[in-house]
């Protein structure tokens, strides 16, 4: 009897120190962090919303880092990123390619020549932003009417300069695929979506939007994989 009590008091003790050896899991970054990702031509490649920021990295250093991480091939030439996956630049026949925004802005400089900082968003996503009509930034829009429902329309953003300043000029989208809790609509001419009664009583929607060409070179940039809509009260 002895002998099994003794070797229970192994057992537990063995069982404590592995409890107090294992590490916390926590959600919160451990240091200073930025939101990368990364949109191909139709699909998402990388996305981490806490990837830790390195001291002297540029924002292409990091993107070439997470990339390297999930082992996804790329190439880059002139401070950008050219190609990665099986997406290269020019797939048609313009100024498409791999464009770097910053915080939801289109960067004039080169992501090699950008040093981030705390909680900087980071969007290195495929785009022809000089083709007609050019790519855009999406943006998404929910308002409540007085019988309760809500309306969401899609606008699309690109830079413009007024008095010199770059500013960015939004448009509502006409005719985009947008999804919402997985399941697929399309805006009117007015880029609008009313929404039906069940999803309008809900606090917050899963989201995306897409549209393309008959060739399928992208209109608007996709949003992040884990996008979430709080609807208006």
């Amino acid at each position: 009897m002895k002998r099994i009590l003794y070797f229970l008091f192994v057992i537990c003790i063995l069982l404590f120190s592995a409890a107090c050896s294992k590490p916390a899991t926590d959600s919160t970054p451990a240091g200073p962090s930025v939101t990368i990702r990364v949109e191909g031509i139709s699909e998402n490649f990388a996305y981490d919303t806490a990837y830790p920021l390195t001291e002297g990295a540029s924002a292409l250093d990091l993107a070439c880092s997470l990339l390297d991480k999930l082992d996804i091939p790329y190439d880059t030439d002139s401070g950008y990123l050219t190609s990665v996956g099986n997406d290269q630049a020019g797939a048609f026949a313009g100024w498409d390619g791999f464009v770097f925004y910053l915080n939801e802005e289109e960067s004039l400089a080169a992501p090699d020549a950008v040093l981030p900082q705390d909680g900087d968003v980071l969007l290195f996503c495929y785009a022809d932003l000089s083709g007609e009509p050019p790519t855009l930034l999406p943006k998404v829009e929910a308002i409540r009417g007085t019988d309760g429902l809500v309306t969401l329309t899609v606008y699309g953003g690109k830079l413009t300069f007024q008095n010199e300043t770059p500013v960015m000029e939004y448009t509502p989208v006409a005719d985009a695929e947008i999804t919402v809790n997985e399941v697929v609509y399309a805006t009117d001419a007015q880029g609008r979506l009313a929404l039906d009664a069940d999803l309008s009583n809900k606090a917050s929607i899963t989201l995306q939007v897409e549209q393309y060409t008959e060739d399928g070179r992208p209109l608007l940039i996709r949003l992040a994989p884990d996008f979430i809509l709080q609807l208006p009260k």
